[in-house]
Parts: C-alpha cells; structure tokens; sequence
C-alpha cells in the first residue's frame, strides 16, 4: 500500500496529506472532542476512497491499454474554494512503477471489485473489448465506495491484518 501512496503522490504531484486523512487525531475521537469541535464522520473522511478512483479498459488503435482516473477531493485551499482534481494515468510497462497494477492488487486484497470474475490480476491485465464498446469499467462493489484504499495495518502474531475497514491511514503515520 506504501508504494501505491507513493506512486500516486508522484503522478499527481499531490502532498501526501490529500492522499490520507491529516486531520488530528483528536479531532476524530469523540472521546477527546470538546462540545464545540466536529467529529468527522465517514461521509468525510479525507482520505482517497475506492469512489474516488476509476478503472477502465481501452481500445486504442486496436490495442487495449489500461487507465486509470484519480479524482482528489481534498486539496490545498479547499476550504476556500474547493476543487476536486481528476487525475489520468496509464499503465507502465514496468510493473513497479504502474500504479495501475498496484491499485488493482490492494483492490483484489480487498476484494473489492463488483465482477465476481475477477480473481486475480490476469483478469484485468488481459481485459477483451467486445468490438462494439470502446472500453470497460471495471467497477467497485458498491460496499465498498465509501472505504478508504490506504488503510492503517496491525500486526498481531506475526499477521498482518487491517484495523478498521472504515478508517483510512493517518498522515502522522506515514511521515517520515
């Protein structure tokens, strides 16, 4: 999940704090708010979720290619003039710089994609276009759109294993 993080950061130019959830940790505990301050809920997390993040198949020049649009909804001034961005990428032929290919491993991680058919990552990777579409969307299981991709891990036992499906990773966390 770290290098997916790190590839988005470097394809969007975004600071990594719209990628996760930067606000203060003591903001979201109910048990440390004052009456005063807002309890973010999951409707604003600020954190990418899957909706915020399309994969699609294309036909381009008769080849397929895979792409991949990225919408950032919390960025620098959005407080005072939001604007979510949207962001393309297209497959690497490097696995290990296509953040195609990692966004579809965490997506498998957890299973997180609609199409009961697709199991592993040769789904996608050797998608057919019927000839009379253009392209296909490979969708989200509607349980989860509103989950964070970037999720905090614990390891117990050796294990490692997801927190909280519904809380996305902290931003203090991932400084380095």
């Amino acid at each position: 999940m770290l290098a997916l993080l790190h590839l988005f950061a470097a394809y969007t130019g975004a600071r990594p704090c719209s990628l996760v959830d930067a606000s203060d940790e003591e903001d979201t505990c109910a048990g440390e708010s004052g009456p005063d301050e807002d309890i973010l809920e999951n409707d604003e997390l600020m954190s990418i979720l899957y909706e915020h993040v399309t994969i699609v198949a294309v036909k381009v020049q008769g080849r397929t290619r895979l792409g991949m649009c990225v919408t950032l909804i919390h960025t620098k001034g959005e407080d005072r003039k939001p604007q979510p961005k949207t962001f393309t990428m297209w497959q690497n032929k490097n696995p290990f710089l296509c953040p195609i290919a990692h966004m579809v491993a965490v997506g498998l991680h957890h299973d997180a994609f609609a199409a009961t058919s697709i199991r592993d990552p040769e789904a996608i990777l050797r998608a057919r276009i019927p000839t009379r579409k253009t392209c296909i969307i490979f969708r989200w299981k509607k349980s989860k759109l509103k989950e964070p991709i970037f999720r905090e891990l614990a390891r117990v036992e050796g294990q490692a294993s997801l927190v909280n499906c519904e809380s996305g990773v902290q931003y203090h966390m991932i400084q380095t």
